[in-house]
């Protein structure tokens, strides 16, 4: 020890020495610290304030940083009391951490000297964090934070106003530490815990390497059993620092049953996935963030759900509310706390606030669930007698202003969670007035019962004349935690580089002239298309380019061609974020040309069948101003003549969303469905689950309808009905859904329409299915309708028992669909499709062509959740192939790159089957080299780049054309 106190006595001498030099020293003379910031940079690093500091209750000392380098280095946290006098005597934590990123976290409640005395948080003289020995580190944040109070909105409010008592909604509970280290963690009580209200865990730490880590935070109540019956919180958090917090109230468990936060039996934190390097820094509870002084938050809604840091629940039968009628709770699986919860049927709220002006924020937007968005057409807000929102507005309005919102906005490196979706969420709007002897009455009112809808409400006193768009202390809390809740939930990852094989085009605009610019080629089969992605990067920045596009000719023959250019969207990938640009836009002057940042297009060639063999020349045309660009197009239509898909492929189709909601675009709505089937005919897409209706009618007359006119539009027979089997047990039972579906087969029969595939089971295995009665449903499907074809969608091991229940398997990588499991399932008899495979021009045309699949279905064409341009609004990420517009049936859509990528797919399978059908050596030696180099883990096939399937077709190509 004397050794190590020596070294120790000499840094600091050395970071003395420094530290008077003027090296990275704060003085502060503070009587008590709230947040303090201790520098960043390289270390050390040291605190020495004027007069003694006191650290509050719930305060941390938190260290995020880096050891540069390849090597080892030793971080030592020093702190010094009134009464420290020598290394014995004060604080020293030492710790040996490896190269890269690391996160410290200290409760200034629990630390201790070298000689195991409590440091007195009370009286703290010094801190200082330096290397001792060899090695460097840089440190980005050195600062102390309370957890019970949010630093930057209360910097803004005086000191006597954050010092006064705060009202708390919930009992006293003690602070818990599970404990710091590698994964995973555990803390088991016995008898259970009793968590209050505001009660939150705090989970900090450091994800070592390059790529994200699966980290689940579980916890059981006394009534726990199983995973469905505790909570299960599953992030993919990217390499490097990481913190999230979780509100121990309101946790839902995967039946959907409230965790009882008063009987917490169990609590882990482990990796779900894998065996990540995790090291964590803080693993505890305390107590959320207070409300700024003088501010009342009351956020409206289930009582058991999640309070939101600093407001008060107020339930359905408080005597505060009255309603239109009974009050409904309306409590969302998404997005943050204080918009997933809210009261519907609210007519009037009456709150308690002092005589005095104040400042009242009204939040009112239901998120909605699923596909189901609510849509207030008439509604007016109150207070106090002023209008806080007063608006009439139609469907057609509704659709470009609110369902559409968003859709136009571009993301950028920049962004987050917060700054490019939840900042827009929740219909903030804010009015000051003067609250009189009843407080503030918020008065609602509207033609439609959604316009009595409310989420939360604060008030806060306001100086007369403070401008509305100066925000107040307690609105910057409000967003503070939000955006915290965002960022914590769903962090961005380091961007990926796409996929796409896009062609690099550089457009010079000097006065010396363009640079030449080397023509957009392919080859390709008549009666086939293909994409040509390329990118487009400026010299000169370019707010709206305007193309012209000139189709490839030869000797008047035209080749079909479409345009779309890439918007960046942060998208959903599990609860990461990703900067991906798979956003097409047809209108591709939208989008501006940047210098520095490469915009991509993708351009789709239409071959006719019948298209005459030879070289076909274009151009797209860029201009700017009176300049312009031409990008030469060259398509080479080849003497082949492709067999047709013999494994139809394509998306799952609903009817649009948003022209379900309203009755009268009933004829937009089924325009929609024949513009949607046209579109993905168009691109060889043949299999589709296509919309089906009419189940439940005693008039089966729509439900033929439907049949009908998936036959015509090229479904291939045999497709899948998908979701109506769910509606229909639900609203009737098993036994007349059972009878209903017997009707509706004997009139497939009756019309000779195309048997399909009935969906009996998605996912049952999943901890919110529940596949107990799903042998006697299909024991009365099949004893009524003999015959009939049951299919189910399995994506976990542990469907495996359902097999024998049905004729087709539908299967994902879930379940297993290696070549060789393919195989076994089939020999057993029974049919073979794959669904959500998210390779869809690998499984396209590869592994359906390896493998014995029949099929590849994937979601959706048309489904988002709720909000079509907010991923983070419902269970799941978005899915949709075909993105709303405000025209209905537009001449192009605007798609996901993934619609292209599966059309590619299917003509690789196109081009796959040809070869299998020649007889010369070259060629049966080309197919074995390809069927080697798939031995049978669909890895091998996901795994394929579109540089190596290009260069497949390629050599195929080659063969036909020697």
């Amino acid at each position: 020890m004397t050794g190590v106190a020596t070294r120790v006595r000499s840094k600091i001498s050395e970071t003395a020495r420094r530290c008077a030099a003027g090296v990275a020293v704060l003085v502060v003379t503070l009587a008590n610290a709230l947040a303090l910031d201790f520098g960043s940079g390289a270390l050390p690093l040291a605190f020495e304030p004027a007069a003694p500091v006191a650290f509050e209750p719930g305060t941390r000392i938190t260290v995020d940083g880096t050891i540069n380098g390849d090597a080892s280095a030793s971080v030592v946290l020093r702190i010094d009391d009134g009464q420290s006098t020598d290394y014995y005597s004060r604080m020293n934590d030492e710790r040996t951490l490896p190269p890269g990123p690391f996160m410290l976290s200290f409760d200034t409640a629990a630390l201790r000297t070298s000689n195991g005395r409590a440091l007195n948080p009370s009286d703290i003289r010094r801190v200082i964090l330096f290397i001792d020995g060899a090695g460097a580190a840089s440190v980005s944040r050195f600062a102390s934070t309370s957890d019970g109070a949010a630093s930057s909105a209360a910097s803004t409010v005086p000191r006597e106003q954050r010092d006064a008592p705060t009202r708390e909604a919930s009992t006293a509970s003690k602070s818990r530490d599970f404990g710091t280290g590698r994964l995973p963690l555990k803390f088991e009580s016995s008898p259970p815990t009793a968590f209050a209200d505001g009660d939150e865990i705090h989970v900090e730490g450091v994800v070592h390497g390059t790529t994200p880590a699966a980290i689940a935070l579980r916890l059981d109540d006394t009534s726990s059993t199983d995973y469905a019956s505790r909570h299960n919180d599953e992030r993919s958090i990217p390499a490097g620092p990481f913190r999230f917090s979780v509100a121990l109230k309101g946790l839902k468990t995967p039946s959907g049953r409230t965790l009882d936060a008063t009987r917490i039996s169990r609590v882990v934190l482990f990796a779900w996935q894998g065996d990540p390097q995790v090291t964590i820094a803080r693993f505890d509870t305390s107590r959320g963030a207070s409300m700024p002084a003088g501010a009342q938050g009351f956020s409206f809604g289930a009582l058991d759900a999640a309070v939101p840091a600093g407001f008060e629940r107020i339930g359905p039968t408080d005597s505060r509310v009255s309603g239109r009628g009974p009050i409904q709770v309306i409590r969302r699986p998404a997005p943050d706390p204080l918009l997933a919860n809210g009261l519907k049927g609210v007519r009037r709220i009456a709150l308690a606030s002092p005589a005095k002006r104040v400042r009242v924020t009204v939040w009112s937007e239901d998120p909605g669930e699923w596909e189901a968005l609510p849509h207030p057409f008439d509604r007016r807000i109150q207070i106090n007698g002023r209008d806080l929102l007063n608006e009439k507005i139609t469907a057609d309005q509704w659709i470009a202003q609110r369902y559409l919102r968003g859709g136009r906005t571009e993301h950028t490196p920049a962004d987050d969670a917060w700054t490019a979706y939840g900042s827009r969420r929740g219909n903030a709007t804010s009015i000051d007035v003067d609250a009189g002897s009843d407080g503030i009455v918020v008065e609602l009112s509207g033609t439609d019962l959604t316009a009595y809808f409310l989420n939360a409400v604060l008030i806060e006193p306001v100086n007369s004349g403070q401008p509305l768009s100066m925000r107040t202390p307690a609105q910057i809390f409000v967003d503070e935690q939000r955006a915290q809740w965002y960022r914590d939930k769903f962090p961005v990852a380091p961007k990926v580089p796409a996929d796409i094989g896009a062609e690099q085009i550089a457009l010079t605009w000097g006065a010396s002239g363009p640079a030449a610019i080397h023509p957009l080629q392919l080859r390709a089969a008549p009666d086939t298309g293909a994409s040509l992605p390329f990118e487009v990067s400026t010299d000169t920045a370019i707010e709206h380019p305007r193309f012209t596009l000139n189709p490839p000719r030869l000797h008047g023959s035209v080749l079909g061609a479409r345009l779309w250019a890439a918007q960046f969207r942060l998208e959903r990938d599990e609860s990461l974020l990703r900067l991906r640009d798979d956003r097409l836009l047809a209108d591709v002057e939208q989008l501006s040309l940047r210098t520095g940042a490469p915009r991509g297009y993708e351009l789709w060639i239409d071959v006719p069948n019948g298209a005459a063999p030879g070289l076909y020349r274009g151009a797209l045309d860029i201009k700017a101003g009176a300049r312009s660009r031409a990008i030469p197009i060259e398509v080479t239509v080849l003497p082949v003549t492709l067999p047709q898909a013999t494994k139809p492929t394509g998306f799952y189709l609903a009817r649009a969303p948003h022209l379900s909601y309203f009755s009268g675009l009933t004829i937009e709505r089924e325009q929609q469905v024949e513009c949607d089937l046209t579109l993905m005919r168009g691109l060889g897409l043949t299999n589709t689950a296509p919309p089906i209706g009419g189940l439940g009618r005693v008039d089966l007359g729509a439900f033929a309808s439907d049949m009908r006119r998936a036959q015509r539009s090229g479904v291939a027979p045999g497709w899948l009905i998908y979701n109506p089997l769910n509606e229909l047990t639900a609203s009737q039972g098993l036994v007349r859904a059972a009878d209903t579906v017997a009707r509706l087969e004997g009139l497939i029969k009756a019309q000779a329409l195309a048997q399909p595939l009935w969906s009996v089971a998605d996912e049952p295995s999943n901890p919110d299915q529940s596949g107990g009665q799903l042998a006697e449903w299909v024991r009365l499907l099949r004893a009524k309708s003999p015959g009939i074809r049951l299919g189910g969608h399995l994506n976990t091991p542990s469907d495996q028992t359902f097999v024998p229940l049905f004729d087709t398997l539908i299967l994902n990588a879930g379940f297993g669909i290696d070549a060789t499991n393919l195989q076994r399932l089939r020999a057993s008899g029974k049919g073979i499709w794959l669904y959500n495979t998210a390779a869809p021009r690998q499984t396209a045309g590869l592994w359906l062509w390896r493998t014995v699949a029949e099929r590849y279905i994937q979601w959706h064409a048309r489904m988002p959740t709720s909000d079509p341009f907010d991923p983070l609004d419902g269970r799941e990420a978005d899915f949709q192939m075909i993105y709303p517009t405000v025209q209905v049936c537009p001449r192009q859509p605007d798609i996901h790159r993934d619609l292209l990528r599966m059309a590619e797919g299917i003509v690789d399978q196109r081009w796959l089957i040809w070869l299998d059908g020649q007889t010369q050596p070259a060629a049966i030696r080309l197919r074995d080299e390809f069927r080697a180099g798939l031995p049978g883990p669909f890895a091998d096939a996901r795994s394929r780049s579109r540089t190596q399937l290009e260069s497949m077709r390629a050599r195929i190509i080659d063969l036909a054309v020697q």
